[in-house]
């Protein structure tokens, strides 16, 4: 394989694919800090699957040993630690280099951009079910699918159709989109109302399930994130929240999304561009989105306190 590919965080995503590009034989390197970097540095990654469990050993970095740049640099960190990792980006990339942010949140890469102006960053998002471990990562299905594209170009850039035959190669389904905004968006309609309404009130996705106010708040976020999506000129051809109610028959009755845990623990979490994002995109669009709005009430959170640049 030709090019090479930097993995920045260490969490379920980010050990996934790392795992995956190093057992397939690419040159790979994982970004970590703390405990994981050590974790990782002595034991190598152990990546259990539903049906499988084997070792790779990408080559494990953080920021003061990262001393390369790379072909593919993947951004796997949640978005509150994104800042964190931008000078550990730039340093790790040239002008040739592709960053495909693999975050929850919809328009997270045109914001980098505007951080990496002399880069080249790309949307993406990934599907998959995945929990860390220190130094392990488990795959509870054997989904492992990233997407990405440059907003508003074709797919027909050269390294990145590369990058996909590689990812193929490694176990990895790339989609290489011709219109990642849609894609982005289909996902963060997958994602956000699911989080939002299951933080609200603080149950699993078996509740969704029955007939009562949590599916209908649940019912309610989806329509209202898919019509700002329908005023950003993202238009579906299906029901899409229909899709997203036969999504939650398919996962298991106690599954959580990682936003709802992380408020559990009381640790840093992706609300604000879950749920606040919405809010303020629907704002900008003269939309009314009064479930998500209770929802960032219920939580103290403010527009005016969470602009994003």
């Amino acid at each position: 394989m030709g090019l090479s590919y930097l993995v920045v965080g260490a969490g379920g995503v980010g050990l996934s694919l790392a795992g995956f590009l190093a057992k397939g034989g690419a040159d790979v390197s994982l970004l970590a800090r703390g405990k994981q970097y050590d974790t990782l540095k002595q034991n190598g990654l152990l990546v259990r699957l539903p049906d499988d469990t084997f070792r790779a050993d990408p080559v494990i970095v953080n920021e003061d040993t990262l001393e390369r740049t790379y072909d593919i640099i993947l951004v796997c960190v949640k978005d509150y630690a994104l800042e964190s990792v931008y000078d550990v980006i730039h340093k790790a990339t040239t002008p040739k280099s592709r960053i495909i942010p693999i975050l929850n949140v919809y328009g997270t890469g045109e914001r980098m951009q505007e951080r990496l102006i002399d880069r080249c960053v790309l949307c993406g998002c990934i599907y998959i079910a995945a929990t860390k471990g220190p130094g392990d990562v488990t795959l509870s299905g054997n989904i492992l699918k990233v997407v990405f594209g440059k907003p508003g170009e074709a797919a027909d850039d050269a390294l990145l159709r590369e990058a996909a035959r590689e990812m193929e190669t490694c176990g990895v389904t790339p989609v290489y989109s011709d219109d990642i905004r849609y894609d982005a968006m289909h996902k963060f309609i997958v994602i956000s109302p699911w989080a939002a309404c299951g933080a609200y009130y603080d149950v699993s996705a078996g509740a969704f399930l029955e007939d009562g106010e949590v599916r209908s708040f649940y019912i309610q976020l989806l329509r209202e994130i898919i019509s700002v999506a329908n005023a950003l000129g993202l238009e579906f051809g299906h029901d899409m929240a229909q899709e997203c109610l036969k999504l939650v028959e398919t996962v298991s009755p106690d599954y959580t999304a990682s936003m709802q845990k992380d408020l559990a623990k009381r640790g840093p979490s992706e609300i604000d561009g879950l749920v606040m994002e919405p809010v303020r995109l629907a704002k900008r669009l003269g939309l009314s989105v009064p479930g998500y709005e209770k929802v960032a009430a219920k939580f103290g959170l403010r527009e005016e306190d969470n602009e994003k640049d």
